[in-house]
């Protein structure tokens, strides 16, 4: 999408004080014009001492705008084949950590003393720190829930599931399924209820 807008600071409303509302408002339709279209200010009055610094202002305005638009586009071209490819794009974000020694000079941590952290390689830790039985990690939903709030939450999995399941998604299915089976009676909770005569 374009920009869809003309940068008007405010500083302009003190440059142009000498101007008469007329002047102004020619002034202002000429810089439209330009924001838009790229047409150049011909003006006949007072104004036109005001337009060619008008004109350079806003064509650093678009670039801003331009610059802007590709950084986000390249962060999001960049994140997408993260989350889709598993690679690693960032190349390393500098993370501030407390435990990072300052620079006596500069008061600035140097290269060698910040760790550095990419998106991709947290998600990849996380997931060598859950809990390799699926099992295990399902039960871990319902820790610490009353009876009747592991059985909703156990309904609600049933739920999503079924909708998958209608949906031709059949793993994520499964899925849902094995977490709401989980939403069992806890099996601690079982185990003092037996022991109790």
């Amino acid at each position: 999408m374009g920009k869809n807008y003309t940068a008007i600071p405010h500083v302009y409303l003190e440059e142009c004080a000498e101007l008469s509302d007329e002047e102004f408002g020619r002034l202002m339709r000429a810089l439209l014009r330009f924001s838009i279209d790229g047409t150049p200010m011909d003006l006949p009055g007072n104004e036109r001492f005001l337009a060619r610094r008008m004109m350079n202002q806003e064509r650093i305005h678009a670039e801003k705008y331009a610059q802007t638009v590709r950084r986000r586009s390249e962060l999001g071209r960049a994140a997408a084949e993260a989350r889709w490819h598993g690679t690693s794009p960032c190349g390393g974000i500098p993370a501030h950590t407390s435990d990072a020694i300052k620079d006596t000079d500069t008061g600035s941590a140097s290269e060698e003393e910040t760790e550095t952290v990419c998106f991709a390689d947290e998600k990849e830790r996380r997931k060598k720190e859950a809990p390799a039985d699926t099992e295990t990690a399902d039960r871990a939903r319902y820790a610490g829930l009353s009876p009747d709030e592991r059985a909703d939450k156990a309904r609600r999995y049933a739920r999503v599931a079924a909708l998958f399941r209608s949906g031709g998604q059949t793993a994520a299915a499964e899925r849902f399924e094995a977490m709401a089976r989980a939403g069992g009676p806890d099996p601690d909770e079982t185990t003092q209820e037996e022991s109790e005569p």
